[in-house]
């Protein structure tokens, strides 16, 4: 039975105790650590350091107020800035930042900030659903990067938000302005059985401008089951199944290949032309209310079809 939000140990730093997970003996070795330690939450000693590092980066993200080259270059003023945005992030949209940090000498509790990353239950600022939680901004110490530091810090907080909340996810939402990331799913797509979909692009705005990034949902396996056994209980009870049956067949195309299969209005309106159609009654109510969540959600994320 899953325990929602559980750690397998703790962690104590600066006299408090945090949950957290030993990470896979192969990533320390890469980063050069005896151990690495996921973190639940962001202990005050190194806030400072994730501002900073969030700075050093030539990709826009909402944690970034400035572009610097080192972290030497981050002035009071935009360690200030990035503290509120920070705060701002976890304050408005629930953010959880889960902190990974190396240990350089086992037992002395000497503690290196690596990277931090956020995952949260809310799609947006007015919409909270833990069965959609949202992997969403990360970033590595430079110090360490290229050292598969961001493979790891994909790879546990996709584990985490399995677990984290207080219901099962039906999908786990992402964007990113890099195809990069993808590959650090290969691994998780095998193993849970999660598949990921570019259902969209969306402008978000930051403090250096506005900017695309790609939005996907990863569907679990039980909810990708439900979405295409609802298509066939839509067919059943339709009085044009031949309607339902070509909004099946590119819904299915869209949870394969996404939008670059069917494009985002052409499935909701396919959708709404097979609902018409359909002899309403007990036994499938409940499937047009799965497709009515999913667009739902796709709306709610501000996912649109490209230009």
């Amino acid at each position: 039975m899953t325990v929602y939000g559980s750690w397998e140990s703790t962690l104590e730093i600066d006299g408090i105790d945090y949950g957290a997970d030993l990470i896979e003996d192969r990533y320390a070795r890469n980063a050069g650590f005896s151990q690495i330690f996921a973190v639940n939450g962001l202990p005050e000693r190194f806030e400072v350091d994730l501002i900073k590092s969030s700075q050093v980066s030539d990709v826009p993200h909402t944690w970034r107020v400035k572009e610097c080259q080192s972290v030497d270059q981050v002035s009071a003023e935009v360690l200030q800035q990035g503290k509120e945005v920070l705060d701002r992030d976890r304050s408005e949209l629930g953010s959880r930042i889960i902190t990974f940090v190396g240990v350089s000498d086992l037992g002395a509790g000497d503690y290196i900030f690596l990277a931090a990353g956020a995952i949260r239950n809310r799609l947006a600022r007015d919409y909270e659903n833990d069965e959609f939680p949202v992997v969403s901004r990360a970033i590595v110490a430079p110090g360490y990067r290229g050292r598969g530091v961001g493979s790891l810090i994909v790879d546990h907080r996709y584990r985490a938000v399995l677990r984290f909340f207080s219901r099962k996810p039906k999908a786990i939402h992402f964007g990113t302005e890099s195809p990069k990331i993808l590959s650090s799913l290969r691994r998780i797509e095998r193993e849970e059985g999660i598949k990921y979909v570019h259902i969209g692009n969306e402008k978000y705005t930051t403090l250096v401008g506005v900017h695309t990034v790609a939005d996907y949902l990863c569907f679990l396996p039980w909810y990708q089951v439900a979405l295409l056994n609802a298509c066939v209980a839509m067919e059943v009870h339709s009085c044009c199944p031949e309607v339902v049956r070509e909004f099946s067949g590119k819904f299915k195309l869209f949870m394969s290949c996404g939008i670059k299969g069917v494009l985002g209005v052409e499935l909701e309106r396919l959708y709404n032309e097979s609902r018409d159609s359909i002899r309403f009654g007990g036994l499938v109510r409940g499937e047009l209310e799965l497709f009515e969540e999913f667009f739902f959600i796709k709306r709610k994320i501000g996912a649109a079809d490209p230009d």
